[in-house]
């Protein structure tokens, strides 16, 4: 089994959007300056320098982002690539709107 972050959205921008909120949490943890959960914010840029995006992107090695196409084959690559029974999920994203409906297309990729 394995626990793999996962953020889902209708568009893989969107997800790329609410995943800024992932990224700043992750980030605070790799400069000693850990925060609650923030916002999303259309861009790291500024918030991040290059090692530090390098050293988050890093530990999101397993992270999947994005729209239910592009997380379905991916968590199918991984699955198989792994040979897991079980993937247990969760999902960084402030709005909890937002959160819910990652979890909704996430089960409409395991129906699927």
């Amino acid at each position: 089994m394995a626990c793999v972050n996962v953020i889902a959205a209708d568009t893989t921008a969107e997800a790329e959007r609410l995943a800024t909120s992932f990224y700043q949490l992750a980030l605070g943890i790799i400069t000693g300056k850990r925060r609650r959960l923030q916002k999303p914010v259309d861009s790291m840029k500024g918030l991040w320098t290059d090692h530090e995006e390098a050293a988050v992107k890093q530990m999101m090695h397993y992270a999947f982002i994005g729209d239910a196409g592009k997380i379905g084959g991916a968590l199918s690559i991984f699955q198989r690539e792994t040979q897991l029974d079980e993937i247990m999920v969760t999902s960084h994203i402030y709005d909890p709107e937002a959160r819910i409906h990652s979890y909704e297309l996430l089960q409409g990729i395991h129906k699927g």
